[in-house]
């Protein structure tokens, strides 16, 4: 008989509960445990344990297979037979790895589903609408209504990084910058000048 893990389980200690026992035992347990923690993507996504180097993941499995204390340092196989109850787990890892793969595929006897046929790459416009349905309904609906850009949309929803092109005379740089940039990144871009000013005058 397995336990019922609550979502308001601390995920350190869950992270922990996994290192220990490496998947294998109490397979029924474990893959509540694994499932739980891949719901705090909080927890995972950014991973600096102990004041070591920062490292990111794009996807729960690649957080699963990297090395402890960072990762869980699962052996893929492993993984994947827990991912075998959540199969969406596994297919955001596909999609991370190979966007023009399919995601539709069944799970069993590799049989597409046409109807969840993912055919677009990662800057394609169906793609990008793809991953809004799934991270950020409401933004996807005002991009498949024309109302904001497909860039502009993957943009508000933090997956991903906004781009300014600037053409301008090297002295109207500033003021180009200034008009195009967050107060967040004018305040980074005030820090690097300061620190390359710094530098050059050492």
């Amino acid at each position: 008989m397995t336990s019922t893990i609550s979502l308001n389980t601390n995920p350190e200690e869950v992270y922990h509960k996994l290192v220990d026992i490496a998947g294998h035992n109490s397979f029924g347990l474990t893959m509540s445990y694994f499932e739980s923690l891949y719901l705090n993507k909080d927890f995972w996504a950014l991973r600096q344990p102990y004041g070591l180097s920062l490292k990111t993941f794009n996807s729960y499995i690649e957080f699963a297979r990297y090395e402890v204390p960072w990762g869980l340092g699962w052996d893929i196989g492993l993984i994947k037979a827990h991912c075998k109850r959540k199969q969406n787990i596994w297919q955001e890892y596909e999609e991370q790895i190979n966007p023009l793969k399919n995601v539709g595929r069944d799970w069993d006897n590799n049989n597409v589903d046409m109807s969840t046929l993912n055919i677009a790459g990662g800057n394609s416009r169906q793609y990008q609408i793809q991953r809004l349905k799934r991270d950020a309904p409401d933004i996807a609906t005002k991009v498949i209504n024309r109302e904001l850009s497909a860039k502009q949309g993957m943009e508000m929803a933090g997956l991903k990084d906004r781009t300014v092109v600037v053409k301008c005379k090297a002295e109207d740089f500033v003021t180009k910058a200034i008009n195009n940039l967050e107060v967040n990144q004018i305040e980074k871009l005030i820090h690097d000048l300061s620190s390359y000013l710094n530098h050059i005058k050492q």
